[in-house]
């Protein structure tokens, strides 16, 4: 780590570790830092606070018409926007920290994956004797312990670990060395222990969709058939579990599937029809008046909050809310040049695919991988030497 970036580093790495422990739903450690971060993105460029100052006076304009509804309670409604407005701050200061000041990616990366990987054996190996049991969650009826670490839940733990994992498999599609290998192991370790099969299936598909060139020319390496031998084998070693969820799905005691594909959009469409298609309830608003409708689908019940980013988006902020933030989102690509690097594609693709199978409206865990695909593809740029220098650069951070 380079000596003025390493409070930055260990900022990132908080992120991947203990991020959430000892905090209520919803909050983060990052959360807290952004309002120090926010001074960090002032210094380093007055575009990304030009785009933070537009995106609070596209939210007041948003506001006068859904504050009019006398049902809003404004301090549910402030709380929301806050925690939207840091989630956004802080992913912007990790894609300036990404793409103009960190000077190695990989060094990065491979730390946050062996700290990963660290915990994930002590965890495994105290949940073996009985302890640290507080590390691990029994998920419902079928009995599958399933890895979750200091993170509220273990698909939360799986989401943010797909940062790492997708680069460790990138990566090794590319270089297809030992070191490359050794890493990829080590990545897709706890990510198994998570069985969150959904995000698993979601990267896999990211991947191959993402970097289908580099997958193709890898079939004639002979590690590339060692490591689908392992995960066929770890596949095997997992059936148990495999098994049980799918016979809980036929049985109707897992439709988690469901849930959160299905029934979260149809209550989310219900909900706007009856509360505003444009501009939907408001944030913080939803547990309040969401309840109605997702207990119409059996298996679902009264629920406070949608477990689906595009339900919860379309819920909270309408159809134009969930609309401009596709825009923003493809615009960004496009202008940070993503779609040219293997690796910025597929975490792009994949929380493009995630956000219809999970996560829920201001998730700081789908806005920071964002920042590293956009982070990154400008980082291989400044490393290129062909990056648009638009970054006041210091010498201490």
């Amino acid at each position: 780590m380079k000596k003025g970036n390493i409070f930055h580093d260990f900022v990132i790495i908080i992120f991947f570790s203990i991020n959430s422990i000892f905090l209520p739903f919803g909050l983060y450690f990052s959360h807290i830092f952004s309002l120090i971060s926010f001074f960090y993105i002032v210094k380093w460029s007055k575009g990304s606070l030009f785009f933070l100052l537009v995106i609070i006076v596209l939210f007041i304009l948003y506001s006068f018409p859904v504050l009019m509804n006398n049902n809003v309670r404004i301090s549910d409604y402030i709380v929301g926007f806050t925690i939207l407005f840091l989630s956004i701050v802080f992913s912007v200061y990790i894609y300036l920290y990404i793409a103009y000041r960190l000077n190695d990616f990989h060094t990065l990366i491979s730390i946050i994956i062996k700290i990963n990987f660290s915990i994930s054996v002590i965890s495994s190996i105290l949940f073996i004797f009985g302890q640290g049991t507080s590390l691990w969650t029994d998920s419902g009826s079928y009995g599958v312990n399933r890895l979750q670490l200091f993170f509220y839940e273990p698909s939360i733990y799986s989401l943010v670990s797909s940062i790492f994992v997708i680069y460790a498999v990138t990566n090794f599609l590319k270089l297809k060395n030992k070191e490359s290998f050794y890493l990829l192991m080590l990545s897709i370790f706890p990510l198994f222990l998570s069985k969150s099969f959904g995000v698993m299936s979601a990267i896999a598909l990211s991947i191959i969709l993402g970097d289908i060139k580099n997958i193709a020319i890898s079939l004639s390496s002979f590690k590339t058939w060692a490591l689908g031998l392992i995960l066929i084998l770890t596949l095997i070693f997992m059936a148990d579990s495999l098994i049980e969820r799918f016979e809980s799905a036929l049985q109707g005691q897992d439709n988690s599937g469901m849930v959160r594909v299905v029934y979260s959009l149809l209550s989310a469409i219900e909900l706007v029809k009856d509360e505003g298609v444009l501009l939907g309830v408001g944030p913080g608003q939803l547990k309040y008046v969401i309840g109605k409708y997702t207990a119409e689908h059996v298996g679902f019940g009264a629920s406070e909050r949608l477990p689906n980013s595009v339900a919860s988006t379309i819920a909270t902020v309408g159809i134009l809310g969930f609309s401009l933030k596709l825009i923003i989102l493809i615009g960004l690509f496009y202008f940070t040049r993503s779609y040219k690097f293997s690796y910025s594609r597929c975490i792009f693709i994949f929380i493009f695919i995630y956000q219809f199978t999970g996560g829920y409206f201001n998730n700081l865990n789908e806005f920071v991988p964002i920042a590293f695909s956009f982070g990154y593809a400008k980082y291989l740029q400044r490393k290129n030497g062909c990056l648009y220098r638009v970054v006041r650069y210091e010498n201490n951070s």
